[in-house]
């Protein structure tokens, strides 16, 4: 049986639905149609919400605000319970990102991102919400 390796890091970004419907639209290159702020819409205050109260579920817990630096807008940091794992979370008014430096922590923003993904009519997040994952090729459905 051959040993399934993970990636050595990662990351993962969450959007607002209508920001990937937006890009599919309009660009052939999601990097680049990513890297325009104004292509990137707003969190609302009840998707800024349920994004906290998820992350709070999943054991992530609160760090602090930081304040815009140039660019790079304020941003809400966040730390997983097993910060051995090494993962970042960023909040922003446009979204959410996870990175990790190792495998472990790989996986687990994977899961968290893919909850963010679903499309189960129960769930709270259902439909709200669009994963950006480079090491999947762009957007995962």
């Amino acid at each position: 049986m051959r040993e399934q390796t993970l990636p050595m890091g990662a990351s993962i970004s969450i959007y607002s639905k209508a920001v990937q419907e937006n890009c599919e639209k309009h660009s052939e290159d999601p990097y680049a149609f990513l890297e325009s702020q104004e292509n990137l819409i707003p969190f609302s205050e009840d998707q800024i919400k349920l994004i906290e109260e998820h992350l709070n579920k999943r054991g992530y817990r609160y760090l602090r605000t930081e304040q815009p630096i140039g660019e790079v807008p304020i941003r809400r940091a966040y730390e997983f319970e097993d910060n051995s794992l090494g993962i970042e979370v960023f909040l922003t008014q446009n979204g959410l990102h996870f990175s990790s430096p190792n495998g472990e922590g790989v996986f687990e923003i994977t899961m968290t991102g893919s909850e963010f993904g679903s499309s189960l009519d129960y769930d709270p997040l259902a439909k709200q919400f669009s994963v950006f994952d480079p090491l999947q090729g762009g957007w995962v459905d």
